[in-house]
């Protein structure tokens, strides 16, 4: 079977993670399996094998037109049995394309909440599921499913929920190793946190609470267009030396950084499927998150849930975990177990499940 799949644009975040584990996992059990990028912001996966882009840059408005001319140029000539759109983007372009060029088994993944799409990305979401253009749609937690409630019932009507898959190289190098190549303290407590650098991220309340947590340094692996507020707040502060702004890194290069982290910490203010919380559960470490939805709904017990507006709780918490290092290597047992439950090899059989239905239901 030839599965294509398409995703807005390269770089090293989270869609375009679960997407190459999807085609790996189709590949690997015997199918045609390609990843598109309609364009390159980022080079995370130049050169990769089954990997390949329509652009090499930001587009332009007019090359928004070229890409369009390229995709259909790519599906009219491979023809795909399965195209598998991620993100609004891709849905909204890939999907119209997709049926335009004959393709029927057509399934848009949406990996955000609605309402962090534009109104004009939103609308025609809306209106291509309405009429039936996505074969089905799979939202990537129990929060995006939600978020889509109010869509037409012909969008509902073909919504199930697929958790993504998840995996991590666990670190080579001993935790002190780890520190010393990356200049980190060895001597201190470390606090870690991944993530883009934007205000729903949080980032700031971590920077505001370190005060309470004296002697802790704290590392924050990502990057964005919140880096120059956070590098004023942190100089503000005073706090240069004590926090780490160690931008985007490679997937291993960021799993050796937190596996030697005492306590991991994720004060999102809104998620969709917290990848990077995930991954840190794989790598065993105790976790402190907010209480969202979906931070709960992956966390479950297994590792503590509190509330942004109190910076007092989480310091508190942070600093018995670090007191009680044995109560955090339990934790960290416990959430790495929660978090095998996000495999990639499960959410490969939850897709083909689909197609295979899909397929059934046109015989």
């Amino acid at each position: 079977m030839k599965i294509l799949q398409i995703v807005t644009q390269m770089e090293a975040a989270g869609a375009q993670r679960v997407a190459y584990l999807l085609s790996r996992q189709l590949a690997d059990r015997g199918h045609h399996s390609e990843l598109l990028f309609l364009y390159v912001k980022r080079p995370a996966y130049a050169q990769t094998n089954g990997v390949s882009a329509l652009l090499d840059r930001n587009p332009s408005l007019i090359d928004c037109f070229r890409i369009a001319v390229l995709l259909a140029i790519r599906l009219c000539t491979n023809r795909p049995d399965v195209i598998i759109t991620h993100t609004h983007y891709s849905n909204i372009l890939g999907q119209t394309i997709a049926c335009l060029c004959g393709v029927r088994c057509r399934i848009a993944v949406n990996h955000s909440l609605d309402t962090l799409y534009s109104p004009v990305a939103r609308f025609f979401d809306r209106m291509l599921g309405a009429l039936g253009l996505y074969s089905k749609v799979v939202a990537v937690s129990s929060p995006v499913a939600e978020s889509l409630q109010n869509y037409p019932t012909v969008y509902r009507s073909r919504l199930c929920v697929i958790p993504n898959g998840v995996e991590v190289t666990h670190p080579t190098l001993s935790v002190p190793a780890a520190r010393k190549l990356w200049s980190l303290p060895t001597d201190a407590p470390l606090l870690g946190t991944v993530g883009r650098l934007s205000k729903t991220k949080n980032h700031a309340f971590l920077i505001d609470i370190l005060d309470l947590v004296p002697l802790a340094h704290l590392v924050i692996l990502g990057d964005g267009e919140e880096r120059q507020a956070l590098e004023s707040l942190i100089t503000r502060r005073g706090l240069q030396e004590r926090v780490h702004l160690l931008g985007e890194q490679p997937s291993d290069v960021t799993n050796g950084i937190v596996a030697s982290c005492d306590v991991f910490l994720f004060p999102s203010l809104l998620e969709a499927m917290p990848m990077a919380l995930i991954e840190a559960m794989l790598l065993a470490s105790p976790i402190i998150a907010s209480d969202i939805d979906a931070c709960a709904d992956v966390l479950g017990s297994s590792g503590l849930c509190l509330r942004v507006s109190d910076g007092g709780q989480w310091a508190a918490a942070i600093k018995r975990l670090l007191e009680s290092p044995q109560s955090g290597i339990e934790l960290g047992r416990s959430a790495k177990s929660k978090a095998n439950e996000f495999t990639p090899s499960r959410m490969a059989d939850a897709y083909l499940k689909v197609i295979d239905n899909l397929q059934k239901a046109r015989v």
